[in-house]
């Protein structure tokens, strides 16, 4: 529930981002330059964010986190012009950040005591969150329903459901209070050595993922020339794809391995942008969407347990490096892609993302993290507190 919940509030507010972009009166280099707001947030959240983790526990962090995320939607949706609405993408980088290092924590916890791998299934949830968000998104949008008060009305709902799954999270406070009193106490989520190859892929896997959160909805209008609630449905039909393939992905990556799986889901991810961008026609975008979807599904969950794994890095930090990064690329990518769109066209700036998938597909053989799965060992999964 808490990567469903996650998924469905981030859907929320970037399905609407065209009656945003146009209520404001934002171009798209205006509009790039407000989600900027959204990276500079998570880079103030995630530095501390693994060292709250083992102080406190990813159970505290996640309810925290997760309620304070549902309190900035309505933020977004109120915000009367530029200034406010980067304030509020700055408030919902910071939580949105926290909420998903402490909950793929939770996650690693749950894959340790399984002894077997989980995380990608749990990011099926996450994109089972995002179909709905942005379901919910279209048919707001087909009944004209204001931004503002659907966006209140998922922050209540979100609230409602942070509140409920509270007591049945792992508790791992004892464990995470005996770490922080060690002399080994975590550092700093940076990337260490063992992690820059994984890092690199993150950013360029979620890189990709941010763009079509952000922009696919707005491609599919300006574009392609879709009514506001089909361009809704963009996201739902890329978010169902990534479902799918996240839902297979822990068994695909036990026959083929994690580096040919992400390796060659990001050549399928590429092959489907670039028949986005060569043919601008909604079915065909949507098809191409599609295809993006189950080629990048499983890469950032199995990025995530193989830093969970690296040796010599407690898997909180590890976790908290990974995350920063990938998000870096999840939250830097759409400004950087509307500071292209503005003088040029919007395939242009999307042009960055076809670059950053031919690069996950060069590296993803060459991350030796990556080359030995280990999800029937319950040892080769890293404890969520104590680290490899």
């Amino acid at each position: 529930m808490l990567f469903f919940a996650n998924g469905a509030g981030s859907a929320s507010w970037a399905s609407r981002l065209p009656e945003i972009r146009v209520g404001l009166d934002l171009g798209e280099g205006a509009l790039g330059l407000a989600l900027l707001g959204a990276t500079v947030g998570l880079f103030l959240a995630t530095a501390l964010t693994s060292l709250l983790v083992v102080r406190f526990g990813s159970r505290a962090l996640s309810i925290l986190a997760g309620l304070a995320m549902s309190a900035t939607l309505p933020i977004i949706g109120w915000a009367p012009s530029f200034l406010p609405l980067a304030a509020a993408l700055v408030a919902y980088g910071m939580t949105n950040g926290a909420l998903d290092l402490a909950s793929n924590v939770q996650a690693v916890g749950v894959e340790r005591r399984a002894g077997r791998s989980m995380l990608t299934g749990f990011h099926a949830l996450f994109s089972g969150g995002a179909i709905v968000g942005a379901g919910g998104a279209a048919l707001a949008a087909s009944w004209a329903v204001p931004v503002d008060v659907h966006l209140t009305a998922v922050a209540i709902l979100l609230a409602l459901t942070f509140a409920v799954v509270a007591p049945s999270l792992l508790n791992d406070r004892v464990e995470a209070t005996k770490q922080a009193a060690a002399p080994t106490r975590p550092s700093f989520s940076v990337l260490s050595r063992p992690l820059v190859g994984l890092g690199i892929l993150a950013f360029c896997v979620l890189l990709a993922e941010g763009a079509i959160f952000d922009w696919s909805a707005v491609y599919l209008s300006t574009v392609a020339g879709a009514t506001p609630a089909i361009a809704a449905i963009g996201l739902a039909t890329f978010q169902g794809a990534m479902m799918m393939g996240r839902l297979s992905g822990d068994a695909l990556a036990g026959r083929i391995g994690p580096a040919m799986l992400v390796r060659g889901g990001a050549l399928l991810a590429a092959a489907g942008l670039t028949l986005s961008l060569v043919i601008p026609d909604v079915p065909i975008v949507l098809i191409g969407l599609a295809v993006m979807g189950l080629g990048i599904a499983s890469a950032f969950p199995l990025l995530l347990s193989a830093a969970a794994r690296t040796r010599g890095v407690a898997s909180p930090t590890a976790l908290g490096a990974i995350t920063a990064a990938g998000y870096t690329g999840f939250l830097a990518g759409p400004p950087i892609i509307g500071f292209i769109a503005e003088p040029t066209d919007l395939r242009f700036g999307l042009a960055v993302v076809l670059a950053c998938l031919l690069i996950a597909v060069f590296l993803a053989g060459r991350a030796p993290a990556l080359r030995h799965h280990g999800s029937d060992d319950p040892s080769a999964v890293a404890s969520p507190i104590s680290g490899a």
